[in-house]
């Protein structure tokens, strides 16, 4: 079970209450609001994935609803109720039919309509009701007083229940109370059936209000359909005539437009749609006896619609749908023809085809439509295909499974492995079968799907006879593995696989074990498993499990395995270990594809040398390593290493001989059978076997395999270094494969420069522990000669080149040379740290992952480069937090000091304003350090916690710097959190904290002003004036006993806003000079706050006006001038003014 289907079970008593405790509300109003209507249908809509679980509720629920309905039928005719756009609501009625036809979109309508009242008295108000409803005018002539046209929902539901009412076993002229108004008749005689006059009113008034409906495009059509078929199905309809009047009608309107009138203004797709669905509905429903005189009529009809070039028949059987409904009723005309009766009561027979004449036509037809481009419709061919030859004689049955099978063989080509060479069907014969492989690649992928999805309902019908079971296994095993490739490379074979294994179930299901082991497996050709010692069904079972553990579509793999479950069940002792099969190939098991090829694969090949080999030989296939997407391709590397601990010779024979008759355009294919290659190097041991000789030999790459964008150089490039760090690391405990490395050794150091030429980080790991592999086997003159040439690419300390690769490789020539020449490593060292001051992001983290030194972490951890894409400072934040941990981990790198700084910078970071940094940091800090850490990243716990930390010197500055950053500029929650947190803890520190804490913002303040040639950092800056802010808002500066020592904070404020046109900076200043105006402690310096707000009042920005003035008017709000003066128009400001206000403000 899924996880969805484990919610939705849980959830579902909790829906169904909250519906039924709602429901009774709605139901007492008039009107009801559609967002309470829509909160109930989303109530409803999740019962859809499992419609079953509503089943024990709809008792209650739908008999509720009905009888709701029922009680406005007299209010649906006076026309009580309203539709307000203004609280948008809608009558009572509506609702209820949205509501049920959600109950009918989730489980059915055959299911909810049984809920339905059936006493016939009310089908004279139902019918009256569909009156009221009509959007345009009623039948009766008026004009619709409800103002607002009905929902097709309301009609859809009005004629379900008319159709159910409708079954009702009373003669209906015996409850029909009167006769319908003549307006009635003529609108079901205008372009509609000859109604005779003696009909009961009930059906005449059904039937003219179904035929406009036949031309909707919603489901009303459906309904009316059911509602004109049961009428005219009726026994009391028979003397009249009513059955043979409506099909001549429908069968003449499909022949030429005679219905115009009564369908004008409507689509004549969804015309020639609906009345085909009643013609069908007719045929499927209709007795044999009552429609065999119109056999031929309904075949030529529907015969013409389908196969004559004319250009109405082509507008409609330009519809999916049509063609579905076309081929419903040729499915219906022979399934009658097949009746002994039939012949016996036709009138004449056809003017134009026999009997077996249109049952071969019928056929035909249905061949050609399994090629049809739309899914239903080849479905419904299929379908219609095996009902008839379950009906036919066994001899046309065996007919059909021939013409389906031989239908598999057109267009099959083949492959000449001996000479390389395609040739058809026709030239293969004079040649040996042993050097030919099937070539499926021009085959049409739709009509296979249709044929094969033929065979398989023509098994579950079990209409083949055992005797033609061999041709027909042997095309299910062949579309078990058919693929094909779409021009974009997507696949299209996937339909065909689902069809096979639909079969493969059927066939399990419908045969007995006897028959099946009768057949005889030679001419199961298709099967490489299939022996004279095999049996068929241990065949199937081989074929099943490759496809349930390696096949790249989820579906394949789970009806593989059911299929296979079902095979072991039904036929018990005919499987090998087949309860041990399906306990691992579960039908669960297989979801994933990575656990199917990588686990499932690998036990069940455990279980059987003959599972084994079949697994093999799926993961070469195109299964595995012709799989399109790389990472597949590399869990089939590790699904054949695992398959080579035991038989490595075998395995590595396999490989190599794949690998050496690959092409150059087979890029994929190289790619994965390299990367296998790879681990079963990685298999090797002591002995290693002759096998491995001159494995370098079978690949023959050149500078193009790495440099051609044409032949993909990354999947290249990926696949050698795996291979080549696999070949290094088998040297160092096997002399055969430590030769190998040598014979060419600088031919794989060349490949790897090629490798490391890609930026991709998977490519450049790889490589780079491929190289720390060679580093190994090559002599000093070498691995200096190599160094120096890496060296020599960056120019010293000013690095040329901004290659990723090189700098990995040369942190490998580092941890070499730290061991056989210093006075290198020190000279790498210093390229290496050079790289942190790159301009590129890449280039600080590739040389922080080679050199995780304090200095190198100290820079990188302080590292906040923004450009277009933000702050990309981040990802080398984040590579040293990671470099800092591995240091953490291992102290004795790194002296205690230097570790004290980082950890101090490393709280700074626990507190920043991005989420992962502040995430990463609190881990590392959890996982080195006795940090007790709980609260969630962005509470204020969070923040409090950290903040209580300042309390020790050695980290309150780190913390404070990066917090009030975050205080001012992080996202709305996480702001809101750290100033929650800061005026949190400012209240409950002592006084002295509070000056420790205060003084260290004093000197962030300053540090962050400009001097001499510095820039002023205002990345700091802004926040710090922001945050001193802040805190005089807050009152808590309220506290500080003496303030002697924040004399410089005005001239600190005075020098940051200094011709600055910086917004923020402004603001944050006006700020400071308001809270040093009331703040007590600051009494002394209030002269040169009040003269630099005044100040601010002549700004050329009017919003810093504007904020100056509101700042004074707060401290004196007895200065009138402060409100009469506009402080956004810059003329009407004088500086009389301002030096009054000025003067008046010192004075009061």
């Amino acid at each position: 079970m899924d996880d969805g289907d484990l919610k939705l079970q849980k959830a579902s008593a909790d829906l169904i209450r909250d519906f039924t405790h709602l429901l009774p509300n709605l139901l007492r109003r008039q009107n009801v609001k559609t967002e309470d209507l829509n909160f109930l249908v989303k109530l409803l809509e999740p019962f859809q994935e499992w419609p079953q679980l509503i089943d024990p509720y709809l008792k209650s629920i739908v008999p509720d609803l009905a009888t709701a309905f029922l009680s406005t039928l007299s209010k649906i005719a006076e026309r009580q109720g309203i539709f307000s756009e203004r609280v948008a609501a809608i009558p009572v009625w509506r609702a209820i039919c949205v509501l049920l036809y959600t109950l009918c979109k989730v489980r059915g309508y055959k299911v909810i309509v049984r809920f339905f009242n059936n006493e016939p008295r009310y089908l004279e108000p139902m019918l009256s009701t569909f009156n009221a409803l009509n959007a345009n005018g009623n039948l009766d002539g008026d004009r619709n007083a409800i103002g607002v046209p009905p929902s097709w929902e309301e009609r859809y539901i009005v004629f379900l229940w008319l159709s159910h009412l409708i079954l009702t076993p009373f003669d209906l002229s015996s409850i029909s109370s009167g006769r319908p108004m003549s307006k009635v008749l003529l609108t079901a005689r205008v372009g509609g059936p000859d109604i005779p006059d003696d009909v009961p009113w009930i059906a005449t008034y059904a039937i003219s209000l179904s035929i406009p409906q036949l031309a909707e495009s919603s489901k009303v059509r459906e309904a009316a359909k059911v509602l004109l078929v049961r009428v005219a199905l009726r026994p009391d309809m028979e003397r009249f005539g009513l059955f043979k009047i409506l099909l001549n009608w429908v069968l003449s309107s499909l022949k030429a437009p005679s219905c115009e009138a009564i369908f004008s203004g409507m689509s004549p797709v969804y015309t020639s749609i609906g009345l085909l669905e009643f013609l069908e509905g007719l045929t499927a429903t209709a007795d044999t006896v009552v429609i065999a005189p119109f056999i031929g009529l309904i075949f030529e009809t529907v015969h013409d619609i389908a196969l004559k070039d004319n250009v109405p028949s082509n507008r409609v059987s330009s519809s999916a749908l049509t063609r579905k409904l076309i081929i419903k009723i040729l499915r219906s005309v022979t399934i009658h023809l097949q009746n002994s009766s039939c012949l016996a009561v036709m009138e004449t027979p056809s003017a134009s085809y026999s009997s077996d004449e249109i049952v071969e036509e019928v056929i035909d037809h249905l061949l050609n439509s399994l090629a049809d481009k739309d899914t239903p419709v080849r479905y419904g061919a299929s379908k219609a295909l095996s009902v008839i030859a379950a009906k036919l004689d066994p001899a046309m049955a065996a007919d059909i499974v021939e013409a389906v099978v031989g239908s598999l063989e057109e267009n099959v080509l083949w492959d000449d492995t001996s000479t390389g060479k395609t040739i058809s069907n026709h030239e293969k014969d004079n040649m040996t079968s042993e050097t030919l492989l099937r070539n499926l690649t021009a085959v049409n992928a739709l009509r296979w799907h249709g044929l094969v999805l033929t065979l398989s309902q023509l098994l579950f019908r079990r209409s083949p006879p055992p005797t033609q079971l061999p041709i027909i296994l042997n095309a299910l095993i062949l579309a078990l593995d058919f693929e094909q490739r779409s021009t974009t490379g997507s696949s299209i074979g996937t339909s065909v696989r689902d069809a096979a294994c639909f079969g493969m179930w059927a066939i399990a299901r419908r045969y007995t074990t006897q028959e099946l082991q009768a057949v005889d497996t030679s001419a199961i050709q298709a099967s490489s498993s299939c022996g004279h010692s095999t049996s068929i069904l241990q065949a199937l079972a081989n074929e099943l499990i490759v496809a349930a553990t390696l096949d790249p579509a989820g579906n394949i793999r789970r009806g593989a395995s059911a299929a296979l479950q079902e095979m072991i069940g039904r036929h018990p002792d005919t499987i090998e270990q087949g309860i041990a099969v399906v306990q691992v190939v579960d039908y669960h098991a297989v979801a994933l594809r990575s656990k199917a090829m990588i686990e499932v694969s690998i036990a069940a090949s455990a279980l059987s040398n003959t599972y084994w080999l079949v697994v093999l030989g799926g993961l070469l296939g195109w299964r595995g390593v012709g799989s399109p997407d790389a990472q597949s391709r590399r869990d089939t590397a590790t699904a054949i290493g695992h398959l080579s601990e035991n038989h490595l010779l075998v395995v590595l024979k396999k490989v190599r001989q794949a690998l050496r008759s690959t092409k150059d355009s087979q890029i994929e294919e190289r790619h994965a059978l390299l990367l296998c290659l790879a681990k079963i190097v990685g298999n090797l041991n002591l002995s290693c076997p002759v096998e491995t000789d001159k494995l370098f030999d079978d690949i023959p790459l050149t500078q193009r395999h790495f440099n051609s964008p044409a032949l993909r150089p990354s999947l290249t490039a990926e696949a050698i270094c795996h291979l080549i760090k696999a070949v290094g690391r088998a040297a160092h405990v096997s002399p055969v494969m430590n030769r190998i490395l040598k014979e060419d050794l600088s031919r794989r150091v060349q490949e790897l420069q090629w490798s490391l030429q890609h930026n991709e980080d998977l490519i450049i790991h790889t490589a780079t522990e491929a190289m720390y592999e060679l580093f190994f086997a090559m002599d000093c003159e070498a691995q200096k000669a190599a160094t120096q040439g890496w060296m020599a690419s960056f120019g010293g300390q000013k690095p040329k080149s901004r290659n990723c690769g090189t700098l990995m490789v040369l942190g490998v020539a580092h941890r070499h040379q730290q061991i056989h020449n210093q006075t290198q490593a020190d000279h790498i060292r210093d390229i290496l740290l050079a790289q942190t001051d790159s301009v590129e992001i890449e280039s600080k983290i590739w040389a922080l992952k080679n050199d995780a030194t304090a200095e190198t972490l100290r820079k990188c951890l302080e590292d906040h480069t923004t450009d277009q894409r933000g702050d990309i400072g981040s990802l080398v934040r984040l590579e040293a937090i990671k470099g800092l941990d591995a240091v953490l981990k291992n102290v004795t790198i790194l002296e205690s000091r230097f570790i004290q700084r980082l950890i101090s910078k490393l709280c700074g970071l626990a507190v920043e304003k991005l989420d992962k940094v502040r995430f990463q940091a609190v881990q590392c800090l959890k996982d080195n350090t006795m940090l007790n850490h709980t609260y969630d990243t962005s509470s204020p716990g969070h923040f409090q916690h950290f903040l209580y930390l300042t309390t020790i010197q050695e980290l309150r500055r780190n913390i404070l710097e990066d917090l009030i950053i975050t205080a001012c500029s992080g996202s709305e929650s996480v702001l809101v959190a750290a100033r929650a947190a800061l005026a949190t803890h400012v209240e409950k520190v002592s006084s002295s904290q509070l000056e420790d804490l205060c003084n260290t913002l004093l000197a962030i303040l300053e540090s962050s002003l400009a001097y001499d040639k510095k820039p002023a950092n205002d990345r700091l800056l802004i926040p710090a004036m922001d945050v001193w802010g802040y805190l005089f808002e807050t009152g808590a500066l309220d506290r500080l006993g003496v303030a002697e020592h924040y004399h410089s904070l005005i001239h600190l404020v005075k020098t940051a806003h200094h011709k600055s046109l910086n917004v923020r900076k402004l603001e944050a200043a006006v700020k400071i000079y308001l809270g040093t105006l009331n703040a007590t402690i600051f009494t002394r310096w209030r002269s040169e706050a009040l003269l630099q707000l005044t100040g601010m009042l002549l700004h050329q920005y009017p919003k810093i006006r504007n904020a100056a003035a509101d700042a004074l008017y707060l401290v004196c709000p007895a200065c009138k001038l402060l409100e009469v003066i506009n402080w956004t128009e810059r003329k009407d400001i004088r500086r009389e003014d301002v030096k009054s206000i000025r003067s008046y403000i010192q004075n009061f």
